[in-house]
């Protein structure tokens, strides 16, 4: 993956430490993204990943994705990275 898909990812597989600070919503200035639980990334829940496909080239421009959550028993999370082109 992209190093911007590789950071999406690793955030999106943070859980919450304990100790000082901690209890709070992720992020924080205690605990930062959390403690990376890489058993999160691969526990078989599915995944849309939008790796760079679609560029913007314009002020203004829009994209969505739509979707339904199958499993409420499992976290949804959504996780925006992105790298800028060259200048």
């Amino acid at each position: 993956p992209s190093p911007a898909m590789a950071k999406a990812l690793i955030i999106s597989s943070g859980r919450y430490i304990s100790g000082t600070g901690a209890g709070t919503n992720l992020p924080t200035n205690s605990q930062g993204y959390g403690d990376i639980n890489l058993g999160l990334l691969f526990d078989g829940s599915p995944k849309v990943l939008n790796d760079q496909t679609t560029v913007f080239g314009a002020t203004g421009n829009q994209y969505t994705i739509t979707g339904s959550v199958v499993d409420t028993g499992k976290p949804f999370r959504v996780t925006l990275t992105w790298t800028d082109a060259p200048g």
